[in-house]
């Protein structure tokens, strides 16, 4: 893949000034000599017109995939958190679906139940992409690129499970419970969109809109996920009816191998910025945390998403 680079200061402050107009050299602590040299990465939208080129990775050779260095990811959590801070102000014109609302997995194209959906679309690596996809993925949309579907549902309907752990999407950002996974997207000419019952809602508005727990540029989708713990004592012996088929985030939940699968979404190889929390507290890769959330999803340079179906009306 073809990029552009310059140093992740110059990178940061041109981030800071257009968006969140603050000072970078309060969010390095004296550290900007430090990162020069060492940081290098620069993200472009997709602009009508332009012509995208994607491979996949049946091409010749080793994929190459780097991490970002620690005090680029630093910088650009400060300025996002920011960003949050900004989006708070609630207007009471605008319909908000945070806190009772959770998003369960659509199983069928155009099957909402009267639900509101929300559909996320995620523009992987264009380079020798390694989007995979295998059994029941719903109405996910698995190619090049992702496009996850979600029915927002009350999340009073959900409880801990007899037999297995799962997760739903988290409007909240919440500390309990919670896995917050940042997918580094597609940074040259990215296409990522977000849509509220098929209207596009802009990154200025989701935080009114959607919820804390949701979160995307065009250069990033941050996705939190509600984990309901294995409870062989208390737990419900089954998924609550919402009168449409619908999934849920967890592998192998569902006796039925076929109603069993998973994604894999190739994010940015170049620098790449992917992370982590669960409880409000950064999971990194191959720690004993990141294996006790395996069988919700995996992370590491690119993400593996765990679903099953939990309900076939």
């Amino acid at each position: 893949m073809k990029k552009q680079y310059v140093i992740l200061i110059a990178c940061v402050l041109m981030i800071s000034c257009s968006q969140q107009n603050m000072d970078l050299a309060s969010l390095n602590d004296g550290s900007e000599n430090d990162a020069t040299g060492d940081i290098e990465k620069v993200e472009f939208a997709y602009k009508e017109g332009n012509v995208k080129i994607e491979t996949d990775s049946t091409d010749v050779g080793e994929k190459i995939e780097t991490s970002a260095p620690k005090q680029y990811l630093s910088a650009i959590r400060q300025l996002e958190m920011s960003a949050s801070r900004q989006h708070r102000v609630s207007s009471k014109s605008v319909r908000s679906l945070t806190g009772p609302w959770v998003g369960v997995i659509e199983a069928v194209d155009g099957a909402t139940g009267g639900f509101d959906l929300l559909e996320v679309y995620m523009d992987c690596e264009d380079h020798r992409n390694h989007n995979r996809r295998s059994g029941w993925i719903g109405n996910t949309q698995s190619t090049a690129n992702t496009m996850l579907r979600f029915l927002l549902v009350p999340k009073s309907m959900f409880s801990n499970n007899k037999y297995a752990r799962y997760a739903v999407l988290s409007l909240d950002a919440g500390p309990d419970h919670v896995i917050q996974r940042v997918f580094d997207n597609q940074d040259n000419s990215n296409s990522n969109g977000t849509w509220l019952n098929k209207k596009e809602i802009p990154s200025d508005q989701q935080y009114d809109r959607i919820g804390s727990g949701f979160d995307q540029t065009w250069r990033r989708t941050v996705l939190s996920f509600l984990v309901y713990d294995k409870d062989p004592v208390n737990g419900s012996e089954n998924f609550p009816s919402i009168g449409v088929s619908y999934g849920v985030f967890g592998k192998n939940i569902n006796p039925d191998p076929d109603s069993n699968g998973y994604i894999i979404t190739d994010d940015e190889d170049d620098n790449n910025a992917n992370s982590c929390k669960y409880n409000g507290m950064d999971v990194e890769e191959g720690s004993v945390e990141a294996r006790n959330l395996s069988d919700i999803l995996e992370i590491g340079k690119n993400t593996v998403l765990y679903m099953s179906k939990a309900k076939t009306q």
